[in-house]
C-alpha cells in the first residue's frame, strides 16, 4: 500500500508498510519516472526487494549487510510539509534508516533529509548512500570538473573510478570534458562509475523533463 503527496506541480509515493521507500515520482501530470524493479534477492536474512524508486542504503556495498530486507513496518510522522518516514532497526547492522520528505509549496520541487540512525552499543563506520532508480530510456548527465587544481595547471582535477565490470568501451558510455553522458538503454551487461562530484549536482533527462538532484558539497 502506498500513500500519494503532492503539491500540484508534483506527486510521489512512498510505501506505507516498508521501507523508508519512495516508489513513484512524477511531475506536470506525467507518467512515473522512478523504475518498478520486481527483481528479489535472497540473502540469509530474507528476501530483499529491489521495488525501485528512491532508498537509502548504507556503503560501502557489501553482502549481506547492503541487502538487508526493509519489510517489516515504517512508522511515519506528519510535518508541515511532508513526513518523516523511519524504518525498523535492521537485524543484522543495528542501523535504522530515515528519510524526511519536504515538498516546496510552488515549486517542482521536494528536499530530502537522509539519516542513519545507530542503535549498536559501539561505533560503525559507514556513509549514507541515496539511490534514486529512473525508468530506463532517458540519459544521466553527469558534470566534471573544470579548470587547474593548482596555479600552473600540473595537477589533476579529475579522478574517475570504474567497477570491474565497467568496460570504458560500453557505447552507453560517453565520456566528454564537460559533462559524462549515459545512455540509459537495455543491455546484458552491467555499467558503474564514480567520481568526486564537486559541482553539487547530477542529472536525468527523459520524456522531455530534466531530473536534477543537488546536495551539498564537503570537501
Amino acid at each position: 500500500p502506498t500513500r500519494t503527496l503532492t503539491n500540484g506541480l508534483i506527486s510521489l509515493d512512498i510505501l506505507l508498510t516498508a521501507g523508508p521507500r519512495i516508489v513513484r515520482f512524477s511531475a506536470f501530470g506525467k507518467e512515473n519516472l522512478f523504475a518498478d524493479i520486481p527483481t528479489i534477492v535472497k540473502t540469509e536474512y530474507g528476501d530483499f526487494s529491489y521495488r525501485g524508486g528512491h532508498r537509502l542504503w548504507h556503503a560501502p556495498e557489501a553482502t549481506p549487510r547492503t541487502y538487508i530486507p526493509d519489510d517489516h513496518g515504517v512508522s511515519i510522522t506528519e510535518l508541515s510539509d511532508g513526513v518523516r518516514l523511519a524504518g525498523s532497526t535492521e537485524t543484522g547492522t543495528g542501523i535504522k534508516k530515515i528519510i524526511e520528505i519536504h515538498i516546496a509549496k510552488d515549486q517542482a520541487a521536494v528536499t530530502l533529509e537522509h539519516t542513519l540512525q545507530n542503535n549498536n552499543l559501539w561505533q560503525v563506520e559507514l556513509a549514507p548512500w541515496t539511490l534514486t532508480m529512473f525508468q530506463l530510456g532517458g540519459t544521466g548527465i553527469l558534470p566534471q570538473p573544470n579548470g587547474k587544481a593548482d596555479e600552473k595547471g600540473l595537477l589533476p582535477n579529475r579522478l574517475l573510478t570504474l567497477w570491474p565490470y565497467t568496460s570504458i568501451n560500453d557505447p552507453r558510455l560517453l565520456l566528454r570534458d564537460d559533462f559524462i553522458l549515459i545512455h540509459e538503454t537495455p543491455s546484458p551487461s552491467a555499467l558503474k562509475i564514480g567520481f568526486f562530484n564537486s559541482h553539487g549536482w547530477i542529472a536525468y533527462s527523459i520524456n522531455g523533463l530534466i531530473f536534477r538532484k543537488s546536495f551539498n558539497v564537503i570537501f
